[in-house]
């Protein structure tokens, strides 16, 4: 290895050159490690290299040094994150960030990241809070080589962007038999990489973790766990339960409460967390957090089990509100507003720092139709929340020592979904209605309804709120945001308020700390600032 590259992985490599970690799939055959490692030291141009990785499927991170040159990737979704950073000469590569944070000497957080941190929850672009640490971004490859002068020249490029376009101009039954073979050829993948063991899904009470349920018995797969978690009696859980009885799943329930938010929040555990899944650039995603940790406690899953999460791009929030802004903003200010609804929402954040952060979108994709806004919208999301927030939540199971899979972001699946029209994409139309389809049709008794007072399936309360959402102006919506979220703290289904007393709790949501990961994030930064 050059003298000038320094290499520092920890997290469950595939040794040798190029390193490997995670499991990659050549169309529908797992690639051991040794034949990756074989077929990518054959790659000799980068043209190759990014062909290549344009088809490669799977959860991957690589780092390849050939002499004085060499590249590092991520997938598609940035699932296994990579940093680097350079520092008198040298640049140094690892899966930790923290410790490129001590090869390169940085120890004051950037003002610009921090704000933007606050606002979102991460840091966008390639950046982190701290200036000379670096993260690969989610379809990335980044080319280094030592020059003639010594200096070591960075190159990154894009080898994909996920970007809806290309619509598949067909009739409602035909996606829906695009979907089903898509869709049985993702699962049979992940069945391959299960390999026997224990499938546990986080079964909520959304589209996603049930279709993956559904998939999971259409495909006859037995060794299937689901659990939920939060207050008991809460909706979410009630009607997991509903869907796990109805599929013939065992099903496990965690109890949360703000006592028990309290002491795991201040653990020591908790702690070990943040630093293992940040990466100095995402906020850690707490959610599963104490229900993984209770699972592993009780020995409640097999250590060798493979978490199934059910995170998709079938993203529902752009759409929603671009809705409610076409013809009252133009372009591009219309594609500000929604990131500023939807994305830079933790707290009240500077309009200049988003323009600032976002405006490299700008020069890159048209933005004279809802399609074309909404393109660039979720090509957004994709890169940053979905990659470095939702994406990152893996991090829960790692942390613990298990397994994960994504199937949702299995390569034939986001690119089928980029195809599907505006029109089927609203409100997850089309999505939601082949899930109830395959639902019906797999499920035991599934038009019977789960019990309870609790239940909120097509309730007024629930058609009332969606209403006042779309017709509020946004000034009162944030006022009654406030509102509830004072009112959360004893009753939040999530029981998560609890991590700090109310009094303060209270104090900090009336100062724009408005949700769960705005007081998160703010203790983060605090921290960083204590130390």
């Amino acid at each position: 290895m050059n003298k000038k590259v320094f290499v520092h992985l920890t997290r469950n490599w595939h040794q040798g050159n190029p390193y490997i970690r995670g499991t990659l799939f050549d169309d529908a055959k797992k690639l051991p490690p040794l034949e990756a490692q074989k077929h990518i030291r054959s790659l000799k141009t980068r043209n190759a290299i990014q062909q290549f990785l344009k088809t490669a499927n799977g959860f991957f991170s690589i780092v390849n040094i050939n002499g004085n040159s060499g590249w590092m990737t991520v997938d598609r979704i940035r699932s296994l994150p990579l940093f680097y950073g350079l520092h008198e000469g040298k640049l140094f590569i690892s899966d930790d960030a923290r410790w490129i944070r001590d090869q390169v000497k940085d120890t004051e957080i950037d003002s610009v990241a921090r704000e933007e941190f606050l606002s979102t929850g991460y840091v966008t672009g390639p950046d982190t809070l701290f200036p000379s640490i670096k993260q690969i971004q989610a379809g990335e490859v980044v080319f280094f080589e030592v020059g003639n002068n010594e200096e070591i020249a960075i190159h990154p490029q894009r080898y994909f962007q996920y970007y809806p376009s290309d619509f598949l101009d067909e009739p409602k039954e035909t996606l829906f038999r695009r979907f089903e073979t898509t869709l049985d050829r993702v699962f049979q993948r992940l069945i391959d990489y299960a390999e026997g063991r224990t499938l546990v899904v986080p079964l909520s009470g959304g589209y996603d973790s049930r279709l993956i349920a559904v998939m999971l018995k259409r495909l006859e797969y037995d060794k299937i766990l689901a659990f939920s978690y939060g207050k008991p009696g809460n909706t979410e859980a009630q009607i997991s339960k509903f869907v796990a009885e109805k599929l013939n799943i065992n099903w496990i329930f965690i109890p949360y409460t703000n006592e028990l938010w309290h002491d795991w929040y201040l653990s020591p555990e908790m702690k070990a967390y943040f630093e293992y899944a940040d990466g100095l650039s995402s906020l850690p995603h707490i959610q599963d957090w104490p229900a993984v940790l209770q699972l592993k406690a009780q020995e409640l899953v097999p250590e060798n089990s493979v978490f199934v999460p059910g995170h998709t791009p079938v993203l529902a929030i752009q759409i929603k509100k671009l809705e409610a802004l076409w013809g009252k903003k133009k372009c591009p200010d219309c594609f500000f507003e929604i990131l500023r609804q939807a994305h830079y929402n933790l707290v009240p954040s500077s309009y200049e720092l988003l323009k600032a952060r976002n405006s490299r979108y700008l020069h890159k994709f048209p933005m004279n139709t809802k399609e074309e806004v909404l393109g660039v919208s979720d090509l957004w999301a994709w890169t940053e929340r979905q990659s470095k927030f939702i994406g990152n939540s893996v991090r829960s199971y790692e942390f613990f020592g298990y397994d994960w899979w994504m199937p949702f972001w299995d390569v034939e699946f986001t690119e089928l979904y980029e195809k599907v029209p505006y029109k089927h994409r609203l409100d997850k139309k089309l999505y939601k209605e082949y899930v109830d389809q395959l639902f019906t049709n797999i499920a035991e008794n599934p038009f019977e309804k789960p019990q309870g007072s609790a239940n909120t399936w097509n309730s007024a309360k629930k058609k009332f709120y969606y209403t006042a959402k779309r017709i509020l102006p946004e000034r009162i919506k944030r006022c009654l945001r406030k509102k509830r979220e004072l009112r959360s703290y004893k009753n939040h289904p999530m029981g998560w308020y609890g991590i700090h007393d109310e009094s303060y709790v209270r104090e900090q949501i009336k100062s724009g700390y408005s949700t769960i990961n705005s007081l998160i994030a703010k203790d983060y930064i605090d921290d960083f600032n204590n130390q």
